[in-house]
């Protein structure tokens, strides 16, 4: 039989040298595989680190977006009050409300309440009934909260075409 004599004739060094290289390759597989695994770990963790700083950069972004809007938000307000401290944008307007009517304006009086509930005005308009009629209803609609406390339209003399308009005020909108 040849069957025992082939097995001795069987080299054994090509198999040794391939089993070998097989757990060689085995083994590189399992540290190769380890090595991906420990990379897709850091990778998730940077991708996640990543994500809450693009959360935290929206986040910011829109407070920064929040604080411009109530700051203008708060501008607009404040347009609709006079402060103790600086009630002469509200006399100021009061003079370019005038101006845009082609009436001249004078103040005569600026006091304030004794109570502290508001600025009282009284001013006098002069021009023609036209732009005398358009100060009052400038007035009425104007961003300050005003009461009228007098009105009195009335002409400058009985030969002139140019009327006056006497005005006392109450601006209610009045921070202390």
């Amino acid at each position: 039989m040849d069957t025992p004599r082939s097995f001795k004739k069987f080299k054994k060094g090509p198999l040794a040298l391939s089993l070998a290289l097989l757990g060689f390759s085995a083994a590189l597989s399992l540290f190769l595989y380890g090595k991906i695994q420990a990379n897709k770990q850091v990778q998730d963790e940077a991708q996640g680190s990543w994500q809450r700083a693009v959360e935290l950069r929206r986040e910011i972004n829109f407070a920064e977006d929040r604080v411009k809007k109530t700051a203008e938000d708060r501008v607009k307000l404040s347009s609709h009050f006079a402060e103790s401290l600086d009630a002469v944008p509200f006399l100021d307007s009061l003079e370019e409300l005038a101006g845009k009517v082609s009436a001249k304006s004078e103040i005569s009086l600026v006091d304030i309440a004794k109570d502290k509930s508001g600025i009282f005005v009284n001013l006098r308009v002069a021009g023609s009934f036209e732009s005398v009629y358009k100060y009052l209803l400038l007035l009425e609609n104007s961003s300050y909260v005003l009461e009228f406390r007098a009105v009195n339209l009335h002409k400058a003399s009985s030969e002139s075409t140019e009327w006056q308009g006497d005005f006392a005020l109450k601006l209610l909108t009045f921070i202390p």
